[in-house]
């Protein structure tokens, strides 16, 4: 074959056209699109959803609100509502009581169905007065695991009242004493829902033999934070107390969800403690000798944290408590996560007839000093007499521990004191580093 023959060949060649897109495909594919875009706007709304409720619950705590415990006389709770208003009101006319002469024919028997009423209406007084505080009270129970002597695990628990002092957006926070918690394994409180939820020690003051025991406000029901009321704090100094009925709510007979009433036979009475003095209520309410709660008065104002610590011997079933006015200070502090300032000294206040009859001066007399405390190791002795701690004079030991309840542990403090010598008392000042209370 030439050159020309090859350029006047032709091969056959072959065009392939798509096949035409048919109307039902068209929607096909379009509806697959539309679907696709569904699902991925559905997973990344549910990724975002689920990364933003990871760092809320991780890595966002809502700021936690100081405690600030009102030192001032507060409005009472209705015992039969338990929202703020008039306090329960419980009156014996004397006018009408007991009036009746007695003879041969009514000596014994029923009352009549005026006295019915009338001790009806005491009693009953007294009950919804309880009923109001008992908002305030939650069972606290101590689980502890242990094995016996066949290897059987076997849980045992403590149980107690617990008393809500504040909710500070994060936490409940709840006083309770130390001996019912101590070396559990688990902390439970039991909400007014009947729900069991777990708790956590937040703070100890090993004066007192308290604690905070915080629950994270994320586990209740909204509903039910509205069943809870903060206590209504009162005052226990200098308002006469002894003589004036109070209410023993919480476990005073060992069981939660008791109540008895009497009377506070004294408040004079105080239990000296490391740089700080708490008055003990005493009262002529029978109750158990692992009794715990709170005392109220008519106003429904908590007086007086029961603790029968502070019991004295012969007198172990009677209901005592430590004075409220005295621990605020202390409740404030654990509340808040703060640590006591700690010097390490016992003391009284030095009376007119001490200061009179044997020439004391006036101040903090120490009647002990701690081993191993900040004021031993710089040389401080029984008999002294604090005068000044810094700058603030201190008159008696409410002065002192006005003083102390300021400071913090670390603090350094120049503190004053006179020392008896011959022909009198000599001044000697002493630099402490304050310590943390243990």
């Amino acid at each position: 074959m030439n050159k020309n023959d090859q350029k006047n060949t032709s091969f056959i060649t072959e065009h392939i056209k798509p096949k035409p897109l048919e109307k039902k495909d068209l929607f096909t594919r379009i509806g697959l699109a539309v679907l696709l875009g569904v699902l991925f706007g559905l997973v990344a709304a549910l990724s975002y959803t689920a990364g933003v409720y990871h760092l809320e619950n991780n890595y966002y705590q809502p700021k936690a609100e100081p405690v600030v415990l009102d030192t001032s006389e507060q409005e009472s709770y209705d015992a039969s509502s338990g929202s703020e208003g008039e306090s329960v009101d419980i009156k014996i006319d004397q006018s009408e009581m007991g009036q009746t002469a007695l003879t041969d024919d009514n000596d014994y028997g029923a009352p009549s169905d005026e006295e019915g009423e009338e001790l009806e209406h005491i009693y009953g007084g007294a009950f919804r007065l309880a009923r109001g505080a008992a908002r305030s009270l939650l069972p606290v129970s101590a689980i502890s695991s242990d094995a016996d002597w066949f290897t059987e695990e076997y849980e045992s628990s403590k149980q107690g009242s617990g008393l809500v002092i504040a909710d500070n957006r994060r936490e409940l926070l709840i006083l309770v004493e130390k001996s019912i918690i101590e070396d559990a394994d688990e902390i439970r409180v039991t909400l007014p829902d009947g729900t069991g939820v777990k708790a956590a020690e937040k703070k100890y003051d090993p004066n007192i033999g308290f604690s905070i025991i915080g629950v994270d406000l994320s586990v209740i029901k909204e509903d039910t934070r509205k069943m809870i009321v903060p206590a209504a704090l009162g005052i226990s100094t200098g308002s006469g107390l002894t003589g004036k009925p109070v209410v023993a709510v919480g476990s005073p007979l060992g069981e939660f969800d008791s109540f008895s009433y009497g009377i506070v036979t004294s408040s004079t009475r105080s239990i000296q403690m490391r740089d700080k003095s708490v008055h003990v209520l005493t009262t002529n309410i029978y109750g158990s000798k692992t009794g715990s709660g709170i005392l109220v008065d008519l106003k429904g104002r908590t007086v007086g944290l029961i603790t029968q610590d502070a019991s004295e011997s012969g007198a172990e079933n009677l209901i005592t408590a430590y004075g409220i006015s005295d621990i605020k200070n202390s409740i404030e502090r654990m509340s808040n996560g703060q640590d006591h300032a700690y010097l390490g000294i016992y003391g009284v206040d030095v009376t007119p007839e001490a200061n009179e009859a044997l020439s004391i001066p006036y101040g903090v007399y120490v009647t002990k000093v701690e081993v191993g405390s900040p004021a031993m190791d710089v040389g401080m002795q029984t008999g002294d007499v604090i005068t000044m701690v810094g700058t603030s004079e201190v008159k008696n030991f409410a002065d002192y521990e006005n003083v102390m309840n300021k400071a913090q542990p670390g603090d350094d403090a120049v503190v004053t004191v006179l020392r008896a010598s011959r022909g009198g008392y000599a001044e000697m000042t002493f630099d402490v580093k304050l310590a943390t209370l243990k």
